[in-house]
């Protein structure tokens, strides 16, 4: 039913984080927890307990008790941006709507961290596709897609790092697998291929299957968090 496919799809986001290589040094190391939420777009054709109305106050006191330091967000339109930042005013955000105002109701990936904690460096967007820098549909994607970063640096320790936020296709073979390209290719330019950096998001497959292996080829510059976490 419903309940199962969506938690089915919230374990798996929790599994799919990989973080990018990390350079070597003597600075001491940092734990950072990390959560990623496909929270689910407002307008769906929900019923029952299911509806951003009735679930939207567990969302909030879901990510209090977790206190993550950085979420990363698919899905939520504008309201529930607004409602986000409205009720958890600890954390700082930055967003993109996947439609850039094309079209009503657009989903937007949001990335949300503790503003005490952490210094906002950096942050962009691009589109997964063919032309990353405009609006864009990708290869055989059903929809836009588009990914969030951020450069962040850890107050207590001047620790530096980039976050990835990422939706790949839920339809297109190709758009997923040239996605995950993409958003590897745009890492390791923003951010370095030495740097440490994290990507996490609504992969729309799994490892081990025929539409998860486009991870794999990354797998010798990414470690995956599953097995650790």
């Amino acid at each position: 039913d419903v309940y199962k496919r969506q938690m089915k799809k919230i374990i798996l986001l929790i599994a799919l984080l990989y973080v990018g290589a990390c350079a070597t040094s003597a600075r001491p190391k940092v734990q950072i927890k990390l959560m990623s939420y496909n929270i689910r777009f407002m307008h769906a054709k929900d019923s029952g307990e299911h509806v951003w109305e009735v679930r939207k106050e567990a969302s909030v006191n879901m990510i209090r008790r977790e206190q993550p330091d950085v979420i990363g967000l698919q899905e939520p339109e504008l309201p529930q941006v607004k409602y986000l930042a409205s009720r958890l005013p600890e954390y700082a955000h930055v967003e993109q709507d996947r439609e850039d105002g094309l079209r009503e109701n657009g989903q937007y990936l949001m990335i949300m961290w503790l503003r005490e904690k952490y210094d906002l460096l950096d942050s962009g967007h691009f589109w997964l596709s063919p032309t990353p820098d405009t609006v864009s549909f990708g290869w055989d994607g059903h929809c836009r897609r588009v990914t969030v970063w951020v450069k962040l640096r850890d107050r207590a320790s001047g620790r530096e790092f980039h976050y990835f936020n990422t939706h790949l296709d839920h339809r297109g073979n190709q758009a997923r697998e040239k996605g995950a390209a993409l958003n590897v290719e745009q890492m390791q330019r923003i951010a370095g291929r030495s740097a440490t950096v994290f990507l996490s998001g609504d992969m729309n497959s799994q490892r081990g299957t025929p539409t998860g292996a486009f991870l794999v080829p990354y797998d010798a510059w990414m470690k995956s968090a599953r097995e650790t976490a």
